[in-house]
């Protein structure tokens, strides 16, 4: 089960970054922006927060069934999980004050939250 709910945030982790890869590759010119195109960035957009909440409490399962219910500290899954909920914060920082370089800050931090990602799935660390 814990496979399965891994594979459920890398879903939505990917489902997060589709409409900046989209925006790209408009900007790119290596597609040309439609209407099925104007409308999944309209419901990415709406989707966006709960699915980054979703992602929150599903990690916070993932850890607790990984380490069979014993409240135990992965050490890369722990550094995962808080670079999200920073990257969470900064974006919840910029939704309350408009500051856009708070904005800027949350999509800084997505580039730590893959690398992390990416550090915990290579060298899942030991359970401490």
């Amino acid at each position: 089960m814990t496979k399965v709910l891994a594979w459920i945030n890398v879903s939505l982790l990917l489902f997060q970054l589709l409409p900046w890869v989209l925006k790209q590759m408009v900007r790119n010119r290596w597609i040309e922006p439609g209407t099925a195109y104007r409308s999944f960035l309209r419901t990415a957009r709406t989707l966006h927060r709960p699915a980054g909440l979703l992602m929150i409490l599903i990690g916070i399962s993932h850890g607790y069934m990984a380490t069979a219910g014993n409240v135990r500290l992965n050490l890369t899954g722990t550094m995962v999980w808080l670079v999200l909920l920073a990257t969470a914060a900064a974006g919840g920082v910029h939704l309350l004050t408009k500051n856009r370089n708070w904005l800027r800050v949350h999509r800084f931090m997505v580039l730590g939250f893959l690398a992390a990602v990416i550090w915990h799935y290579n060298f899942r660390g030991p359970i401490v």
